[in-house]
């Protein structure tokens, strides 16, 4: 997961700058935050039910390599168009990846709580976000300058964490194959339609899908964010890198803080904090903006395990695996529709309308999560069912 979050912050940031190089506008930006969700769209359930039937290990494998061969492709032209048709490669690369790694934690959790191992594993990937920033953009300045940053270079960095992920996964899938899957023993998985059903899960989709809508943005937005103040490339890699820091720091004993004030209360206030920092963004310089990455760095460290460990709750082990994919196509489907949306309605003010928009979709978000109740009650329901 460290591994592979190091290719896939860094591509996101790579082909946001090889687009300026190329003289993209706003719009293109969005688009291409779209192109990194699309082709999982139709995906996405089904490796859910590859993850479920033969290991989260083999799916996790099979995206490793699809990230990799995504980052290596606008290695060979600069052509709008291969940006576009990479960042869908390294998309649906990402979808096996993330997918494979929470069926696997799924399926070595089940029958207890899993927001401490949920928070484990999303430490990882934190760590992972924290060191791509200043890793990928520090290789792409020393290349070239801190405002005009090798974006060749950036990449070859992220194709060589993709390699190496691959590398580790063949672990993965040893363990697989050493242990049943939930479906080799019990009932057989519902239909997707069944599974989708289950009480309480489309909030924890939305919930989810807007988080992760934040941080698509996030990625693609910053850079554009301190083009438009003349921040150079080193110090949004910094930025966001503080942002990392603060996720890894939040989910630091999460299963702890679930046991104590429950799954609700640290949903809804980190969400809540995001509203704020979003709002205050565009209106930030710098130091300003230090603030509002610490409190986005909470905003995106908590919900990610609790809306991951809310979704294996309220479903019974046979689905976890199509659980996880819905929960995948539910992101998916909202970082393309949300970006596009936000293209052609808050595009001409800039990037202001596109981060006061995501704020506006976070405080949706965040009133239906403090309308329901994350597991408990829901998990109830399932049971007598």
């Amino acid at each position: 997961m460290l591994l592979l979050q190091v290719a896939w912050v860094g591509a996101r940031l790579m082909l946001g700058y090889r687009a300026l190089e190329l003289g993209a506008d706003a719009a293109f930006i969005a688009v291409l935050a779209s192109a990194f969700a699309a082709p999982a769209l139709a995906g996405s359930v089904v490796v859910g039910r590859l993850a479920g039937r033969h290991g989260g290990g083999l799916v996790t494998l099979l995206g490793s390599s699809l990230v990799v061969v995504g980052c290596v492709v606008p290695l060979v032209a600069r052509a709008p168009w291969l940006l576009l048709a990479a960042a869908a490669i390294v998309g649906l690369g990402s979808v096996g990846v993330f997918v494979g790694q929470q069926a696997f934690v799924a399926h070595r959790t089940r029958g207890r709580s899993s927001d401490g191992e949920f928070g484990t594993l999303a430490t990882a990937g934190s760590l992972g976000q924290l060191v791509a920033p200043p890793l990928v953009t520090g290789v792409a300045a020393l290349a070239a300058s801190p405002a005009r940053p090798d974006t060749t270079a950036g990449l070859v960095v992220c194709a060589v964490a993709a390699a190496a992920a691959v590398v580790v996964a063949v672990a993965l899938r040893i363990v697989d194959r050493a242990a049943p899957s939930p479906s080799d023993a019990g009932e057989p998985a519902q239909r997707s339609i069944g599974v989708l059903r289950t009480p309480g899960l489309w909030r924890a989709l939305v919930v989810s899908g807007a988080m992760l809508v934040t941080m698509d943005l996030l990625y693609t937005f910053v850079p554009v964010w301190a083009a438009e103040r003349g921040i150079d490339a080193t110090t949004v890699g910094w930025l966001l890198a503080v942002r990392a820091l603060v996720s890894v720091a939040s989910r630091l004993g999460l299963g702890r803080l679930v046991a104590r004030w429950g799954r609700k209360a640290p949903l809804v206030a980190s969400m809540a904090l995001g509203v704020a920092a979003l709002a205050a963004l565009p209106a930030s310089d710098v130091l300003a903006a230090v603030a509002v990455m610490i409190a986005l760095g909470v905003c995106l460290g908590v919900p990610q395990p609790l809306t991951l460990a809310w979704v294996v709750e309220i479903t019974a082990p046979r689905d976890h695996g199509a659980a996880l994919g819905l929960r995948m196509a539910g992101n998916r489907l909202a970082q393309t529709a949300i970006p596009l949306a936000m293209a052609g309605i808050a595009a001409p003010l800039g990037s202001s309308g596109i981060i006061w928009t995501n704020a506006a979709v976070l405080a949706v978000a965040t009133a239906l999560a403090a309308a329901s109740r994350p597991g408990g009650a829901d998990r109830a329901r399932v049971e007598r069912r």
